[in-house]
């Protein structure tokens, strides 16, 4: 009698534990929109969006029309747009500023594939002043876009 019980105390107690879990990931995933990438066709074009979490819509616009001028952005969205025959554009994943960089919001840059998001580049960038940062691949630094091309322009004189 005792293992009956014990038995279905237990199971109750599982019931209302898997319960819990499952509210507590719907609530967190909600805060989340989804991504959404850039047709080719400028015709077809809708306005430049971004994942994110609590990002005023505004400075999100405004973040990702600084970033729409880069040379570096522009040669992404060509080979994006010819990688996927003209279906597909540059994405991108906005997140609010951290204590690190209370100025910068951090914006993942690259190809939003069916399997998973391919980051390109990793800018931070102050929508106020629209200084932009990258952080560099090979050391982890974020810096200066002038710092940046420097070493690449360095790197390609190597090879």
């Amino acid at each position: 009698m005792i293992k009956k019980i014990s038995l279905l105390l237990g199971l109750a107690l599982f019931f209302i534990a898997c319960q819990q879990t499952e509210k507590g990931i719907n609530s967190s995933s909600a805060a989340i929109d989804t991504i959404e990438t850039l047709d080719s066709d400028d015709s077809e074009k809708p306005d430049r969006k971004a994942a994110h979490v609590d990002s005023d819509k505004e400075t999100e616009e405004k973040i990702l029309d600084i970033l729409a001028k880069l040379p570096e952005y522009q040669k992404t969205e060509k080979y994006i747009d010819s990688l996927s025959k003209g279906k597909k554009g540059v994405a991108s994943m906005l997140d609010k500023p951290t204590a690190n960089e209370p100025d910068y919001y951090k914006v993942s840059v690259g190809y939003n594939g069916d399997a998973r998001f391919e980051t390109y580049y990793l800018f931070y960038v102050n929508p106020n002043t629209a200084d932009i940062k990258i952080m560099d691949e090979v050391t982890g630094d974020v810096v200066s876009m002038d710092v940046w091309r420097k070493r690449k322009q360095d790197e390609n004189k190597l090879k």
